[in-house]
């Protein structure tokens, strides 16, 4: 299915899910920038409130694979296909690079956050 915004995929799906939740305590969280204008869209019809979660995630550099990500609240996650012995070697390897790219990351996402 396509639709003309993500505000109006936001409003469809929003009167799919009123019947069902209009009368809950309930919260919508919306994933990445992209993901807010689909969530006020719900938020607003359901009267609840919108938060946002974010994550950045961090590539080994030269090579298209994501290490980890980087949560809002400054938590780094690596990714779970990797082996302990993986990880070691990639961030010994990269250590200033993963850094620096961890750090560039929480700022941006400071910045989004205001």
């Amino acid at each position: 299915m396509y639709f003309e915004s993500r505000s109006q995929a936001g409003a469809i799906l929003a009167d799919q899910v009123l019947e069902k939740y209009r009368y809950e305590n309930c919260a919508v969280v919306a994933i990445g920038e992209g993901g807010v204008l689909i969530g006020e869209q719900i938020a607003v019809k359901l009267h609840c409130v919108l938060m946002m979660l974010l994550s950045e995630g961090i590539e080994i550099p030269g090579e298209s694979l994501s290490i980890g990500a980087m949560s809002q609240s400054g938590q780094f996650t690596y990714n779970s296909q990797f082996s302990d012995g993986e990880i070691n070697e990639y961030t010994s390897e990269f250590h200033g690079y993963l850094e620096e790219k961890k750090r560039e990351a929480h700022q941006k996402m400071n910045r989004l956050l205001g």
